[in-house]
């Protein structure tokens, strides 16, 4: 069975089915919710689940690296 879970329009401080919260990307300014992966941490806005035989497959369809960033994007200057 494939799922597409997706982050954006659930509410702030809501729990999703992997344990995270929701909360406001650092980068962007959408709702999702943070993971960390082997590429480093990720803010993930969409999902892809898929339940196969030997477990569950989990991928990111569209999410934003949490690098550092040289600026901040809450700032009033930032467009």
């Amino acid at each position: 069975m494939a799922h597409v879970e997706t982050f954006t329009d659930k509410a702030l401080g809501a729990v999703d089915g992997l344990g995270g919260q929701i909360q406001v990307c650092p980068r962007c300014g959408r709702t999702g919710v943070e993971r960390h992966t082997a590429e480093g941490r990720t803010f993930v806005h969409a999902e892809f689940s898929e339940l196969l035989s030997d477990g569950l497959v989990t991928v990111p369809v569209e999410a934003c690296p949490l690098d550092p960033l040289p600026f901040d994007v809450r700032h009033p200057d930032v467009i």
